[in-house]
């Protein structure tokens, strides 16, 4: 599978060599077998392929411009009177004296 990076993220060329295969395919076949087809029919899995991607980004902004967020709600800190806190200096301590990484020969 093709991958191309773009803005972070992985965009997979699959499906779009395959439309252009297929487009080719039908080219040739109307220039060399079926005289008699349209160019609409050749380059008809070609306007699928755009077409679908289309939808696909009209949907996304019609989402985007309808859907509400709801608003976040700033939660209180939580109480800690009378909870011990020596777990959490406990792990500290084991973490700092083991040293990075699950197999290090330091520490234990």
């Amino acid at each position: 599978m093709t991958t191309v990076r773009v803005w972070g993220g992985d965009v997979h060329l699959s499906g779009l060599f395959l439309f252009v295969a297929f487009t080719a395919l039908m080219a040739a076949l109307k220039l060399t077998v079926f005289e008699d087809w349209s160019w609409w029919r050749v380059s008809l899995p070609l306007f699928v392929f755009v077409g679908f991607n289309a939808a696909y980004i009209i949907c996304g902004f019609i989402y985007l411009s309808v859907a509400t967020l709801p608003e976040e709600v700033e939660a209180d800190p939580p109480d800690l009177d009378g909870v011990d806190s020596s777990h959490p200096m406990c792990a500290v301590t084991f973490s700092m004296r083991r040293g990075p990484g699950r197999n290090s020969r330091r520490g234990c």
